[in-house]
């Protein structure tokens, strides 16, 4: 029986995971350890990207859901431009990663669903068509990787077979101060039906003020 072809994704998100703790300038460990995960998957399939370089987005603000960041960083310091500048250092198979992928960064996000939002709103994936085969990749933690495909489905109106798990290795942080599993139920409860960015929104908003009530509690 021949084997199945891979399933090789061609456009990857990389989700932001905070600064470092009472830094603007420095990257989590857990969000650094997303941009290793980002390189790990590209030598898997060098020689598919020496072909054909991948789009990664790397994708982060400031952690503001999330209350570690009060206010939005300079441009050089939002997550999305540290991660994409870390991304940049690394090597794949002894070449520059940047010989395997587009790197690219947004900026704007504050929370897993503005990252859905902002990079499906930037065009950064014009023309490319995600399915089964060619699957959006997505790079976060175990739990955080759930809310951020749930977030992704409902933005870029995917299947779950068009989306693809990178799943980051290592110390991760609290969402909003509950544990990832809790947060993805009241994310579906929460956003159950919608589907338009403002009623996402404003949802995402009440479900960010109850996560922070119940972990004041």
């Amino acid at each position: 029986m021949a084997s199945r072809e891979p399933r090789i994704a061609r456009g990857i998100i990389v989700f932001g995971r905070g600064h470092a703790p009472g830094r603007t300038d420095r990257l989590s460990d857990a969000a650094l350890a997303r941009v290793d995960r980002l390189a790990q998957y590209l030598a898997e399939h060098a020689a598919d990207f020496a072909e054909q370089r991948a789009v990664v987005v790397c994708s982060g603000g400031w952690a503001g859901a999330a209350g570690a960041v009060a206010r939005r960083p300079a441009d050089e310091e939002c997550e999305g431009n540290l991660m994409a500048a870390a991304a940049r250092t690394l090597t794949v198979e002894g070449r520059p990663l940047t010989r395997y992928a587009d790197v690219r960064a947004e900026i704007e996000s504050a929370s897993t669903l503005e990252n859905a939002l902002r990079v499906h709103a930037g065009g950064f994936f014009a023309g490319m068509d995600f399915d089964a085969r060619h699957p959006l990749g997505l790079v976060a933690h175990p739990g955080h990787v759930e809310r951020a495909g749930y977030y992704c489905r409902k933005v870029f109106g995917l299947e779950r077979a068009a989306l693809l798990p990178l799943v980051a290795t290592g110390g991760d942080q609290l969402s909003a101060g509950l544990p990832e599993p809790l947060m993805n139920l009241a994310t579906r409860l929460a956003c159950a039906g919608a589907r338009r960015p403002e009623a996402l929104r404003r949802r995402e908003r009440m479900l960010i003020g109850l996560a922070r009530a119940l972990g004041r509690g």
